[in-house]
């Protein structure tokens, strides 16, 4: 009887066991470790047989109870030990860390559960957050940018809050005391209009002098244009120090649009919009506070309006200012003074540089981007009074002090901002004095951001997660077939020496490197106005210097804190600063599923920058030359206007206003590359290294997770001014669209989400380009 046992389970109920057991050891059930399991028992079953046949008749029915008992208890056995393990595997597969419970709960909070997902994804996936969010005071809108960015002010405000200290470094010192001297509105009050009054520029503004002004007799438009250029005001033309884009090894001088008072679509809308309206009254409004007689104000005020839109009609569009090689126009300056008769830029340019004691010649070369436009503005200022030309330069130079001054400016200034973006309400002053000390010393803010709160672990998981982005964009060109070979390799190229900069600078970032930028930046714990005099003094001394410096490609151009992620055209280089790396975009304890939907796509996002309808004039050195086959490119603009079309659609009905798909491709493009290769990338890591755990409390598979993650990057509740604004003149999109474009482009998406073919998330005709 013992035999036949021995036999029963040897034959039957141990393989099971063992093929059981490997595959709970395997974690995966791989089918080649169950096989392998069952060969390795094979010779047991054979060596058995014989046993069976000492099994005589007599026994035959006791031996089939006991077979029937053992395969019973057996079978329950297996039964429970199953439901058991299907138990654990259920909890093993909830990650119920605190950073994942935290996560889940976010997400949820910010979600309308009861929307149909496969109709408004945008509503799905933020329907509670536009409910419910609300403005920061001073704000027109509120988004997980703006949150981070916010949280992340707090943590500098601290930090600059603290008492001076003897032994801290000189430019943590210098931060506090322009950070206490901004916050000193007592001082500022008490001092008043004095700093800007003292200045000629107020005492020879016509408007403040009144109808007794008669300077047209000796009004001089070199001199007086030189004279406000030399401030960093630039009314007719502005002058800046860049990285050639065709040699992106030097700096190049460039000539570019004016310095308007308002963007120049508001400024081309007519006459009597609320915008202009508004503009002309706040104008009027700031001359009378500044002394000016309330009529002499208006009049001159409407005459500033109309030089001003006549400025921008007369300058290119947004639409048509993407084609890099339409900017690039070196002239000498001696070819410009021969070819621009009504203005010397010859002698603005010098006067410019005479403020760092820099001297040009006339062999200097300059790139002029439009120079049409400078054409034609010749016809506006031969149309233009010598009084109203100065009272723009002079307002101007005003409007730049306003935040140095007093709260009645600044008040007044607020009138215009609540009909340009719907905000009702100054942001708190310690936010503001915040925001002045991160523009004026971003890489000494940087620091100190850096060393209270950036594990440097983010740096290694997001190197990893770039190369895994990166991988399955070089995927993405191999399965390209309407990219030509010659073509195809040239992105290659450009892909594999595309650099990557993370967290903050890898050199020049030591606090001797930064008490050495800063050196020339003293500031007094008494004296706002004057504080930011040198700043604007020193900052421009350094910017012109770079004309004669070699460019660096591993310089960052923006501080560690920011909360926002880059690429450079010039560099090939993409930038991901550590205020970023924080959740909700970023953490290195949350589920793959959460990162790779979140900073994941914002990593792609970037790299396709640099493949999108601007990226693409540049190649792998970040030089300005067409690599491009000819056919190639003609598939390219295809696929591209697929998108523009798509996007061109979106219109919002509460402020009766399409998407502009032309001026915001290359964000969609970019939205839509970097959604599709993250989800591939964290497909592929899955593969490898099989599901991470769900979110708890949300009933949602990873996949699900992954596109929620990515939608929630774009919850964005806003006023309808401040929409209109982001309609009317911003390279992206507002985020409901950002949302729904790349969704519905997304098979993966409509797999996850169980969406039918025709419904709104899935429609028939997709784009794609990358």
């Amino acid at each position: 009887m013992a035999d036949c046992l021995d036999s029963i389970l040897a034959d039957f109920l141990l393989p099971l066991y063992l093929d059981h057991t490997k595959v709970t050891m395997n974690g995966e059930g791989r089918p080649h470790s169950i096989n392998g399991s069952k060969s390795v028992l094979y010779p047991v079953h054979s060596t058995s047989s014989k046993r069976r046949r000492r099994c005589t008749s007599r026994k035959v029915l006791t031996c089939l109870v006991y077979l029937f008992s053992c395969t019973t208890a057996a079978l329950l056995a297996l039964f429970l030990l199953y439901f058991f393990k299907y138990q654990n595997k259920l909890n093993n597969e909830v990650c119920e860390t605190s950073s994942c419970v935290i996560a889940a709960s976010e997400v949820a909070v910010k979600m309308d559960a009861s929307a149909d997902p496969c109709e408004d994804f945008a509503q799905y996936a933020c329907g509670n957050f536009y409910r419910t969010a609300t403005y920061s005071e001073g704000k027109t809108y509120h988004t997980p940018f703006s949150a981070l960015d916010e949280a992340n002010l707090k943590l500098i405000k601290s930090l600059l809050s603290e008492e001076e200290r003897a032994e801290d470094r000189m430019y943590v010192n210098n931060m506090k005391r322009l950070y206490k001297a901004c916050l000193d509105e007592a001082t500022i009050e008490r001092i008043g209009l004095k700093p800007y009054l003292r200045s000629p520029f107020a005492q020879e503004w016509p408007t403040l002098i009144g109808r007794n002004w008669s300077g047209e007799v000796t009004f001089d438009l070199n001199e007086v244009n030189s004279a406000f250029m030399s401030v960093a005001i630039q009314p007719l033309f502005s002058i800046s120090i860049t990285v050639d884009i065709v040699n992106s090894t030097k700096h190049s001088l460039t000539l570019d649009d004016p310095h308007l008072s308002l963007s120049r679509k508001i400024l081309r809308k007519p006459r009597d919009a609320p915008e202009i309206q508004a503009l002309q009254n706040f104008l009027t409004d700031f001359a009378i506070e500044l002394g000016a007689d309330a009529q002499v104000a208006a009049e001159d005020a409407a005459a500033v309006v109309d030089l001003d839109s006549a400025l921008a009609k007369i300058l290119v569009p947004e639409e048509e200012r993407r084609n890099f090689s339409m900017e690039y126009n070196p002239m000498t300056l001696a070819a410009l003074g021969e070819r621009y008769k009504f203005i010397d830029i010859p002698q603005a340019v010098r006067a410019i540089f005479a403020t760092a004691n820099l001297t040009v010649n006339d062999s200097q070369e300059v790139i002029v981007k439009y120079p049409a436009a400078l054409d034609r503005m010749s016809v506006v200022l031969n149309n233009t009074d010598t009084r109203t030309l100065l009272n723009s330069f002079s307002f101007k130079y005003a409007y730049s002090r306003t935040n140095r001054l007093t709260k009645r400016l600044r008040d007044i200034a607020l009138s215009l901002e609540r009909i340009l973006y719907g905000k009702t309400e100054e942001e708190p002053r310690s936010e503001m004095c915040v925001n002045k000390v991160i523009a004026v010393f971003p890489f000494g803010i940087g620091k100190e951001f850096i060393r209270k709160n950036f594990p440097e672990d983010s740096k290694i998981y997001m190197n990893t997660m770039i190369d895994n982005l990166q991988a399955e964009f070089e995927n993405q060109l191999h399965s390209a077939t309407w990219l030509g070979k010659t073509t195809k390799a040239e992105a290659y190229r450009k892909l594999a020496l595309m650099s990557r900069k993370i967290g903050y600078p890898d050199k020049d970032f030591s606090e001797e490197d930064i008490d050495h930028k800063y050196e020339n930046l003293t500031m007094n714990a008494s004296r706002y106005y004057e504080n930011l005099e040198v700043v604007r003094v020193q900052n421009s001394v350094a910017s012109l210097l770079k004309l004669a410096e070699k460019t660096d490609k591993h310089e960052w151009n923006t501080g560690p804190h920011i909360v926002n992620a880059f690429y450079d055209y010039t560099k090939n280089s993409i930038f991901f600063p550590a205020g970023i790396l924080q959740p909700p975009f970023f953490s290195a304890q949350y589920p793959d599923s959460l990162n790779y939907g979140a900073i994941g796509v914002v990593i792609g996002h970037e790299i396709t920058h640099g493949f999108d309808d601007k990226g693409s004039q540049f190649d792998r050195d970040g030089n300005l030359r067409n690599w491009w086959q000819r056919q190639d490119m003609k598939n390219f603009h295809e696929a591209r206007r697929c998108i523009v079309q798509q996007y061109s659609n979106f219109s919002d009905d509460t402020i009766n206003m399409n998407v502009n798909g032309i001026t915001t491709q290359g964000e969609n493009v970019a939205d839509n590359g970097g959604l599709k290769q993250s989800y591939r990338a964290y497909k592929r890591l899955m593969a490898r290294e099989g599901e991470p755990k769900r979110l708890p409390g949300l009933g949602l598979t990873n996949d699900q997770t992954f596109f929620l993650g990515y939608a929630q990057l774009w919850c964005m509740k806003m006023t309808d001014a401040m929409k209109r604004l982001i309609m009317l003149k911003n390279s992206h999109p507002p985020g409901e669209f950002r949302i729904l474009g790349p969704l519905q482009n997304s098979p993966e998406f409509a797999a996850a989400y169980k969406c039918p073919v025709g419904s709104r998330m899935n429609p028939e005709k997709k784009c794609s380009v990358w």
